[in-house]
């Protein structure tokens, strides 16, 4: 009897085991248990804003929201979204602090690149999406990301979807290979403090306007661009800034942007290309004249009153130009800079300063040990004023 006892207790459990299993069973095929792929609860701007390592691309995303794709509400994209130690690479890589002080076009070109219309959750080899910017990425085989040329590759670290869309968390910032291409060559040179910084925009229109002149001589003139990027060749660039420009188009305290730019413009068709390949030359030195030391720069203790140096500015191939340097702050004190003053036309008359210091055409605002620009082909001084050559 006890045996058989034991036994029937033992099915009963056995039983009551089987059912159990099958409640649990059926409590999950009724959903009761969390779901493996939970619906998607944020936008893809709520992922950008949630993690801190992603603030880097957030603070551009903020400056510059109105140029950019709307990842706020229903339009739906994928965001490959740079986390902080990728603009830290970036910075490295241009040898910029503050990466906000690059040129405003070309933050928009590497912004606008990472971003595709529609959702793209799943990312496979072989696939290729174009961009917000215009260009496309390719995946490569390895499910690293194809673009202008990071090296390494780009890897995708995470994936999340949205509810409008999806992100996909990269370790370097996507660069367009045009842009690419256009850093390559700029890259660590004055032409990169130029060209990829936002305080001298307006000189790389002027730039750019005097060298459509020069490419139209049939290469009888080298352009600017050329000289300022070439690697093989050691100058000395004095470098008027933004706010040079306004004040020489006669922009003032309180003007807004619309006003700022017919300003700007302005002063832009005063100049034809051929006047302003003449005024670009005159800010070029490419040899500081002085045998006594084994470089073709001009240093900054070459800055005494006196001093002459030869422009790349000539007339009928002849050297027409020159600059001449005055150091002395008790007579004319420190305005905009540190009070070594440049004339560019020759009106300056050191032996009689009193009636023609007045008429000194720039002021050192930085040099180089003040700016901390060293580019490798040469030497770049930050002015305040223009350097008009002298009349012929």
């Amino acid at each position: 009897m006890e045996k058989r006892f034991l036994l029937k207790e033992n099915i009963k459990t056995l039983v009551l085991a089987v059912v159990a299993v099958g409640v649990m069973a059926l409590a999950g095929c009724n959903g009761d248990d969390p779901d493996p792929d939970p619906e998607p609860t944020q936008t893809v701007l709520e992922i950008l804003e949630s993690n801190t390592e992603y603030s880097d691309f957030a603070e551009f995303y903020e400056l510059y929201a109105d140029e950019l794709p709307d990842i706020s509400g229903e339009t739906e994209f994928t965001l490959f979204l740079p986390n902080n130690a990728a603009f830290q690479t970036l910075r490295e890589t241009l040898s910029v602090d503050d990466l906000t002080a690059i040129k405003e076009s070309e933050i928009l070109k590497v912004l606008s690149f990472h971003f595709i219309s529609g959702t793209k959750t799943e990312i496979s080899a072989g696939d290729a999406f174009t961009t917000d910017q215009g260009e496309n990425i390719t995946i490569n085989s390895d499910g690293t990301i194809k673009e202008g040329g990071s090296n390494p590759a780009v890897e995708i670290l995470s994936s999340t979807e949205a509810t409008n869309g999806a992100v996909h968390v990269v370790n370097r910032i996507l660069i367009p290979p045009t842009f690419f291409a256009f850093i390559v060559e700029h890259l660590g040179k004055i032409s990169q403090t130029i060209f990829l910084g936002g305080e001298f925009s307006i000189l790389a229109d002027v730039i750019a306007k005097a060298d459509t002149y020069a490419e139209s001589t049939q290469g009888q003139l080298t352009p600017h661009t050329t000289t300022l990027s070439n690697a093989d060749v050691s100058l000395t660039f004095f470098a008027p800034s933004n706010a040079t420009f306004y004040a020489a188009a006669g922009v003032v305290d309180g003007d807004n942007a619309a006003t700022i730019a017919t300003k700007v413009q302005g002063f832009m068709d005063n100049y034809s290309g051929q006047q302003f390949y003449g005024i670009v030359a005159n800010h070029i030195v490419t040899d500081d004249g002085n045998p006594d030391d084994d470089n073709t720069i001009i240093n900054e203790t070459e800055l005494e009153t006196g001093a002459t140096f030869p422009t790349a500015f000539t007339v009928d191939g002849e050297n027409f130009g020159s600059l001449l340097v005055f150091n002395n702050t008790e007579v004319v004190p420190a305005d905009n800079g540190i009070g070594v003053y440049l004339d560019s036309n020759g009106d300056v008359d050191l032996q009689n300063p009193g009636e023609t210091l007045g008429n000194l055409d720039a002021e050192i605002v930085f040099p180089p040990s003040l700016s901390g620009i060293a580019p490798s082909n040469g030497s770049l001084y930050i002015i305040a004023g223009i350097l008009v050559p002298p009349s012929e």
